[in-house]
């Protein structure tokens, strides 16, 4: 065993162009360009992106962007049995089946959709050629950005970004493949050159209760949810490869298509061990054996040793290396010279790569002319050269599949064809079919068009590439026949179409442009007819009834042009009977029904057209059809409309009829003036679309169409679009590398629209949710509010991690038809990039360790310090002979595990950069100290106005780590209370088990990458570091740390006092927070997540129950109250009182009064407690606002050096710039760093030291040493009420509070002597 994969080892390592033959073409065909102009990927628009081991293991539909719009949905169809009476070549015995892999619309490593509004994307047209389709296109892996990929001066050896190992086939190449009987493959790759970084040896993780293989069982559900059919397994990386062996064989245990590539070149022992064996029975359907190889050898060797040559082995064909100048070797798996059927299967590898991508290569070579900006073979006036180089590919070079074969061979110099060796497709394998019962129909629709036509009339402008949309196609391209030589011509016609010559001159059609009766393109047959000329289009098994008719909807340039179905039946296959089509129209399309009852009981075997005429004739067919009359669908159910954006995408939805009965969908637009504007034709049961560019009140028509081309009573939606919002935006910028696109402030969303122009909302609904994000993701959920009708801009609070979103504004009270709101599609600001984890490490014994790729999906780099010293660059390769030295190409070797350890974060696209993690000996094992905190989020996150006596919304609070079980809890806190004025939410049921995971160790803080082997003889500490004098630290009741164990929870428990009831509970095993408060008032609800490292995380919101004892009245009373109030009231007085208050606040003020009072007294009460405020600004304004805020300040401010002059409430935290630790992954490196006092968010009192928690703080400020992305600091929320409100205008507006509350607070302060002593008094008073 290990003999023979060492000598397959040294021949894919010694011989390059044969181990890599799979990748590296011989010409370096172009690049399929990302979509570009108006043609980019819409921010709805679903995409296929690569996937890694990684994505592969987590996979989940709700986590994978778009899932649901990737699913196929045409089941695999029967195809009818060969007939050699009706093939071109009677010999040919269909044995043989065809591999076909090849791009689907390109090889876009970036924005491939799954259809585009493009002319110029490549739709195969010859299905009937293919028994497997498989996409060999790489796709980026899903998080690398587009940004950092330059196709025109991109090198194939140095990417510079990460392809994913497992492509997915397009879902609508997999119906199209489908429709036509083919089987669509995925494909897996491992090669370290071209996949660097990502290994096979990740694959065989084990379920450990099955012991099943984790990878394998999530490749069969992606298979069976994405509806393709098997996978192709390229395996070209060096190492013992026996484990997938079994791994392969329960995949196709389960029912999926498996094919084995290596570089071996024959069918022998050591190739035909991947197919079966005594120990795992069968491994794979079938093997792919590299060129150079013999058919008729491997027939022998094959059947001598029990293999079915046909079922088991593929005999692969270089196509792109191979061209159009000679066989490739086909020819020597001939039978014989007289009979082409293959002895073994062929697969065929990527033809498109010279038909379609090949054509620049060729221009350059005989014209010097090539175009950086973009591929001659991305152009519209290329693609009639490239339509005829596949034509040529599969049907012959002379495009005539009766003259196929190398005797047949011509150059083609008009499309840049110079070779004339390759022998057709058509020359080896018959046509197969699907066509069977007792209907069938096409429109002839190649999947593509330059506009789109609804009965013979233009109904949209767009050019477009769908693959949904095509027609099954004729058989043949072409098989014509007349006396003598043929001298009619055929060809799809577009309508106008650009045409230019290899010199970029432009040229005629051949034909005079009429475009399509439905779709994009008709059938034109064009040139010579004197002597009528017969064209087969379809083989078939029609079953004729005595109710059966014949449909061609057709048009003539000529009104004496005579056209004639033409039909060939079963039992008498050298018999053409015509039967005509009646007069031909030249003004119009013309709709011919022919009665079939004559032939009732017979099977029509063929089907096509007889045209005569004088001079040159043309005859476009726009539709052929059969008809039992018993095929016309119901209406289409459930159809309703999902989503509307602000730039005119749109996503539907419907209850999809079998596909037995209902052969596709039209989805049109009908506006006011009942033009009809088409945009969609596919079968399924949704359907995106890119362009709803319509305006006022239109209708959505969804109709079914038949077996037979009938088309159903039409399903109707109304949208009155004037209803909606428009111009719905959101803040954006890039970010710090600049390769993402994104919302321009950190934790927060915001947005702006403008108001309908029709119906007078009363207010607006808006509502923020990630999308694409699972339940076990903490970031999944949303957050909603209402705000009045006068406000047409809001910020709301959001994740920082850079997920996508979806917001939308609906406004109340006004019928906006069948979508109650507008869309926006986005991305969140990025300002936390997610640390290494338990999976990215693998530990071998007690002296080495190994590196995976790591988990999250957004990292660039990984970071190595102490014992390991280097940078990992994802996509990056560590190949010398090709210029490239990086980590990443020898990211699985074998490292040592080192005393002091080695420590990794990671930086991701966005530029920030994790907590780290450190990976060091422990007793002989491998030992990790993990110094980030958990991810910790809420859903819904928006703060919740409560009846009292009514239920909360349920909260569900979700907590992520790296590396260990996390610990949720959550507690009330009275905003307006005293400080520690807060309760603890019981809990419920029981949360994960910790781990107590002997790997972890604890954090001593030595600095992996300078390791001291002495310890310090005295700490030593700065003069504001939060430390005193004797080395006690020194901490504020509510300056507590939000990232690391040593918060003082129990210091602060101790005084948890005066909220003594809530009504809430914690649901530990689901993290839901639910209940009926029993409080009055507003609460601040703090969640807190805390890993076994000691690592905690906190978040929170704003609860407010109105009614109850509690409230205040809504307007002040007009006779003083009896008793003192216990919290300060919202206007200040109108002068100063004349008494000092019976006792001081409980904390100080931010600066000491001028002068000492004079007879200090305490007061008998303390005042009751600051505010939530979320960032309260440095100092306050000198003079009062005019109307106070909603809620005063935890603390006193200083003075501004302007007053405000209107309260301005926020719906998010503050400004991050704010904040006492800094934002997203900035270092909080010193004291109050990115904020004069140190505050920290959410109900942190004044911290000098710069202690607290900053919004998403990535680690405390008083240690320097802590890492970027140790905490996510307390993202906290505001009052509901004004949670809608317009971006802050003043210094104070972040904080929800006004000047006249400050001043009132200052002027009581100052007349009663209550100046406090400073935090240092705390320890002498003990």
């Amino acid at each position: 065993m290990s003999t023979h994969k060492n000598k397959r080892r040294l021949v894919a390592i010694g011989a390059l162009t044969a181990a890599s033959a799979l990748i590296i073409p011989a010409a370096f065909a172009a690049d399929s360009y990302p979509p570009q102009g108006d043609s980019a990927v819409g921010s709805a628009q679903p995409v296929v992106s690569g996937y890694r081991v990684q994505d592969l293991r987590d996979w989940t539909p709700e986590s994978d962007p778009f899932a649901s719009q990737l699913r196929a949905t045409v089941p695999l169809q029967p195809r009818i049995d060969r007939n050699p009476d009706t093939q071109v070549k009677p010999e040919l015995d269909g044995k043989s089946e065809i591999m076909l892999m090849q791009g689907d619309y390109g090889n876009s490593f970036f924005g491939s959709t799954t259809f585009n509004n493009t002319f110029t994307d490549h739709t195969l047209n010859f299905w009937q050629y293919t028994d497997y389709w498989s996409p060999w296109h790489g796709g980026a892996s899903l998080g690398v950005p587009q940004a950092i990929y330059n196709p025109a001066t991109s090198d194939w050896r140095n990417r510079g970004f990460e392809f994913g190992v497992l492509t997915l086939p397009s879902p609508e190449y997999t119906n199209a493949a489908h429709r036509n009987g083919v089987k669509s493959i995925a494909i897996l790759y491992f090669d370290p050159s071209f996949r660097p970084g990502l290994t096979f040896t990740e694959m065989f993780d084990k379920d450990p209760n099955s012991q099943g293989y984790l990878i394998a069982k999530k490749l069969v559900d992606m298979a069976k949810y994405y509806g393709f059919d098997g996978y192709f397994l390229n395996q070209e990386e060096w190492g013992d490869d026996s484990e997938f062996k079994p791994f392969m064989s329960y995949l196709t245990s389960q029912g999926l298509w498996t094919q084995w590539y290596d570089t071996n070149s024959s069918f022998n022992e050591s190739k035909a061990a991947w197919l079966r064996d005594d120990e795992h029975g069968r491994i794979h359907s079938s093997v792919f054996v590299n060129y150079g190889n013999n058919g008729k050898r491997m027939n022998s060797w094959a059947l001598a040793n029990g293999y079915d040559p046909y079922k088991e082995v593929f005999a692969g064909i270089e196509a792109n290396q191979t061209g159009f100048r000679s066989t490739g070797g086909v020819d020597q798996g001939y039978t014989s010279k007289d009979n082409h059927s293959p002895l073994t299967s062929i697969a065929l590898f990527t033809p498109s790569d010279h038909y379609q991508r090949g054509l620049d290569d060729n221009i350059q070579e005989i014209t010097g002319r090539s175009d950086s900006a973009r591929p001659f073979m991305q152009q519209q006036p290329y693609q009639w050269m490239i339509a005829q180089r596949e034509r040529m590919y599969f049907s012959g070079m002379k495009q005539d599949v009766t003259q196929t074969g190398s005797a047949n061979g011509q150059p083609n110099p008009a499309v840049g064809v110079k070779g004339s060796g390759w022998v057709g497709v058509a020359d080896f394998a018959p046509a197969r079919s699907v066509i069977q019962g007792s209907n069938f129909w096409t429109n002839f629709s190649t999947g593509k068009g330059m506009r789109s036509y609804t009965n013979g009339a233009v109904s949209n402008t767009s050019e477009w590439s769908d693959m949904g949309a095509q027609s099954i196609l004729p058989s043949w391209q072409w098989w014509i026949t007349g006396q003598g030589t043929p001298t009619l011509k055929a060809d799809f016609d577009y309508g106008e179409e650009p045409r230019v010559d290899l010199q970029g001159k432009e040229v005629a059609l051949p034909y005079s442009p009429v475009g399509a009766y439905q779709g994009g393109n008709s059938l034109v047959l064009y040139g010579q007819a004197q002597q009528a000329q017969t064209i087969r289009l379809y083989k078939t098994n029609l079953s004729v009834k005595d109710n059966s008719t014949a449909e061609v909807v057709w048009r003539a340039k000529d009104a004496s042009t005579k056209a004639r179905l033409a039909l060939v039946f079963a039992d008498k296959p050298g018999e053409v009977v015509t039967l005509s089509l009646g007069a031909a129209s030249t003004d119009g399309w013309k709709d011919s029904l022919v009665d079939l009852s004559d032939f009732q009981g017979r099977t029509i075997a063929t089907m096509g057209l007889q045209v005569e005429g004088s001079g040159d004739v043309q005859v476009n067919v726009g539709k052929l059809a059969v008809s039992d009359e018993s095929a016309t669908p119901a209406i289409p159910a459930g159809f309703t409309l999902n989503e509307l954006t602000t730039d005119g995408e749109m996503n539907v939805s419907w209850q999809k009829a079998d596909f037995a009965s209902v052969d596709s969908y039209i989805l049109d637009a009908v506006d006011a003036s009942g033009n009809v504007h088409h945009l969609a034709q596919a079968y399924g049961d949704s359907r995106y679309v890119k362009k709803v560019d319509l305006e006022g009140s239109y209708m959505l028509r969804l109709r079914a169409v038949g077996k037979d081309g009938s088309i159903s009573q039409p399903a109707e939606l109304v949208v009155n679009r004037s209803a909606l919002p428009s111009e719905l935006t959101y803040a954006t910028a890039k970010d710090a590398n600049g390769n993402f696109t994104q919302a321009a402030t950190s934790g927060q969303v915001e947005l702006s629209w403008k108001a309908p122009t029709s119906g007078t909302p009363s207010g607006y609904k808006v509502r923020l949710e990630t999308l694409y994000a699972g339940n076990d993701n903490p970031y999944h959920g949303y957050a909603e509010y209402t705000v009045g009708p006068e406000d047409t801009s809001v910020s709301l609070p959001a994740p920082k991690e850079g997920l996508m979103f979806r917001a939308t504004v609906q406004p109340l009270g006004v019928d906006t038809g069948a979508i109650p709101a507008l869309a926006l599609r986005g991305r969140y600001n990025d300002s936390y990039s997610r640390p290494m984890g338990r999976q990215d490490f693998v530990g071998l014994d007690g002296a080495k360790y190994k590196l995976v790729n790591p988990t999250t999906k957004d990292w660039q780099k990984i970071n190595a310090t102490g014992d390991q010293s280097w940078t990992a660059t994802r996509g990056k390769n560590n190949r010398s002979d090709w210029g490239n030295r990086d980590e990443n190409g020898q990211l699985k070797r074998t490292r040592p595990l080192g005393t002091h350890g080695a420590t990794y974060s990671i930086t991701d696209y966005a530029g920030n950069t994790s907590g780290q993690v450190v990976v060091k000996a422990k007793d002989g094992a491998m030992g990790i100290v993990d110094r980030a905190a958990p991810e910790l989020w809420a859903s819904p996150w928006n703060d919740q106005e409560i009846t009292w006596g009514a239920s909360m919304k349920n909260i569900v609070a979700t907590a992520r780590d790296n590396f260990s079980t996390v610990t949720l809890s959550a507690k009330l806190v009275d905003p307006d209370g005293p400080e520690g004025n807060s309760v603890a939410i019981p809990t419920k049921g029981e949360g994960p088990k910790a781990m107590n995971d002997p790997m972890l160790l604890p954090d001593t803080n030595e600095p992996s990458d300078e390791p001291s082997t002495e310890p310090t003889a005295e700490p030593t500490h700065g003069a504001h570091d939060g430390w005193d004098d004797d080395d006690e630290p020194i901490f504020d009741w509510g300056a507590r740390s939000a990232n690391t164990g040593n918060n003082h929870s129990t210091d602060r428990a101790a005084l948890d006092s005066g909220v003594t009831a809530s009504g809430l509970s914690l649901d530990l095993a689901s993290g839901t927070i639910s209940g009926t408060p029993t409080w009055s008032g507003t609460r601040e609800l703090v969640l807190t997540a805390t890993d076994e490292s000691g690592n905690a995380s906190t978040m929170s919101l704003m609860l407010t129950v109105n009614g109850g004892a509690d409230t205040p009245t809504p307007a002040p009373t007009t006779e003083p109250s009896a008793e003192p109030t216990v919290a300060p009231t919202v206007e200040p007085t109108a002068a100063p009182s004349t008494q000092p208050s019976a006792q001081p606040s409980t904390e100080p003020s931010a600066q000491p009064t001028a002068e000492p009072s004079a007879k200090p007294q305490p007061s008998e009460e303390p005042s009751s407690a600051p505010s939530a405020s979320v960032s309260p600004s440095a100092s306050p304004t000198a003079e009062a606002t005019a109307e106070p805020s909603a809620q005063p300040t935890a603390q006193p401010s200083q003075p501004s050096e302007q007053p405000t002059t209107q309260p301005q409430p926020s719906a998010s935290a503050s400004s991050d710039s704010d904040q006492g630790n800094g934002q997203g992954g900035t270092p909080g490196g010193q004291a109050g760093n990115g904020g004069n006092t140190g505050i920290g968010i959410g109900n942190v009192p004044n911290d000098p030291q710069g202690n607290a928690p900053g919004t998403n703080g990535q680690q405390p400020g008083k240690d320097q040493a802590s890492q970027a992305g140790n905490d996510q600091g307390k993202s906290a929320m505001t009052n509901p009420k004004h949670s809608a409100s317009k971006k802050a205008g003043s210094s104070l507006a972040g904080t929800g509070v006004t000047v006249a509350v400050i001043g009132a607070i200052a002027l009581i302060l100052v007349m009663t002597g209550g100046t406090l002593t400073a935090l240092r008094r705390k320890r002498e008073e003990r």
